[in-house]
C-alpha cells in the first residue's frame, strides 16, 4: 500500500461525500480528505473507512467475520472443495477461469472487487494487472486482514484494500474498468442501492461480473422456501429473471448469463456508454448470443440472455 495506490485510486471522503483522500509522508499511517480534513486510519494492510457498525448483520454476514471460516474459505472444505463444486454445478478453478476470460484485464486498467473476502479475486487480478491498480473492499474486517496478508506475503504492490460497505462505495462516477462482484449480491440487504453504485462506479462501456445464490427450489415451493432462506440465513435466492431486472433497473444492460446449476449462477452485465435506464435493450447483431468463451470443461457455460 503506497501513495502511489491512493493517487492511482480516485477515494472519496465518506464523510463529506466531496472530498478525496490522500496520503502524505506526515499521514503515512492514515488517509486525509482534502476538503473537510477527516482522517481514516491505515491499519492491518488496509484502508479503514469506518462503515456505519450500527447497522444489522445477517447471520451469514457474521459468519464471514468467524475467523474459522475465514480460515478455510478457499480451502478444499469450502469453495475448492468437492461438495462446492456439486452444489454450484461448477468448480471453483473453472468459475475462475470463466470470470478471468469475462473481465479480459490489460494495461493499466482499474479493477473493483467488490465483497473481495480474504483478496480470491484480488490477488489475481493484481497479477494481471502489473500496470494497473486492484481495489479490494469488504465489510468483514479479519477478511481484509486475511487479504491483505496473502498481498504482503506475494510482494504485490498494485493492491489497496479498503473497509467499506457496498451500499455507499468510496469512489467517484466512473472510476472502474471493471467491478467483479463474486458471492456477495445474495447478501446485500439492499440489493438495488448497491447495484447502482456499482454501476456508477463503472465506466460507460465497462462491465461486471458476479455470481450469485440461485432459487433451485421447485416451482411449487420456490417462493416459500427462498422467504425462509433469507429470513433465517439472510441469503437471497435469485431466478434469473428477477436478478436481471434489479440489474436493468439499475442501469445495466447486456445481461448475460455464463452459468446456472443448482445452487450457483455466473453472470455480466454492461454500463452501455449514452443509454438512459429506461431506454429498452437493442440486440446485438446476430440475436442475444453474448461472445462464445473457450470451453471449460463439461458444464454448460455458454452464455446467453433470459427473456
Amino acid at each position: 500500500m503506497s501513495n502511489q495506490q491512493l493517487h492511482q485510486l480516485k477515494i472519496r471522503c465518506p464523510a463529506c461525500d466531496t472530498g478525496r483522500l490522500r496520503m502524505t509522508p506526515e499521514t503515512a499511517l492514515s488517509a486525509q480528505c482534502d476538503h473537510c480534513q477527516a482522517s481514516f486510519p491505515l491499519a492491518q494492510g488496509f484502508l479503514d473507512l469506518r462503515p456505519d457498525s450500527s447497522q444489522h448483520r445477517t447471520f451469514s454476514q457474521k459468519l464471514m467475520e468467524w475467523e474459522p471460516l475465514v480460515n478455510r474459505y478457499e480451502g478444499r472444505w469450502w469453495r475448492s472443495g468437492i461438495f462446492a463444486a456439486w452444489l454450484f454445478g461448477i468448480s471453483f478453478r473453472e468459475e475462475q477461469s470463466l470470470i478471468f476470460q469475462l473481465a479480459d484485464l490489460q494495461g493499466d486498467k482499474r479493477v473493483l472487487d467488490l465483497a473481495c473476502g480474504p483478496g480470491t479475486y484480488t490477488l489475481p487480478f493484481a497479477r494481471q494487472l502489473p500496470e494497473g491498480c486492484v481495489a479490494g473492499l469488504d465489510l468483514s474486517v479479519p477478511m481484509l486482514v486475511k487479504g491483505a496478508t496473502k498481498i504482503r506475503e506475494a510482494a504485490i504492490g498494485n493492491v489497496l484494500f479498503l473497509h467499506g460497505n457496498a451500499e455507499h462505495l468510496p469512489f467517484p462516477d466512473d472510476e472502474f474498468h471493471h467491478v467483479n462482484c463474486c458471492g456477495a449480491l445474495h447478501l446485500f440487504a439492499d440489493l438495488p442501492r448497491a447495484l447502482k453504485e456499482i454501476h456508477r462506479v463503472l465506466k460507460p462501456g465497462g462491465r461486471m461480473t458476479a455470481t450469485a445464490c440461485r432459487n433451485w427450489f421447485p416451482a411449487g415451493f420456490a417462493q416459500t422456501l427462498a422467504a425462509s432462506h433469507h429470513r433465517h440465513f439472510g441469503v437471497r435466492l435469485f431466478r434469473a429473471r428477477n436478478l436481471e431486472s434489479h440489474l436493468r433497473q439499475a442501469g445495466f444492460r447486456k445481461v448475460r448469463w455464463h452459468h446456472k446449476k443448482r445452487y450457483w449462477m455466473v453472470l455480466s452485465a454492461r454500463k452501455v456508454a449514452g443509454l438512459a435506464i429506461d431506454e429498452k435493450e437493442i440486440p446485438e447483431q446476430g440475436g442475444w448470443q453474448a461472445e462464445k468463451l473457450s470451453p471449460l470443461g463439461s458444464g454448460n457455460h455458454n452464455p446467453r440472455r433470459v427473456a
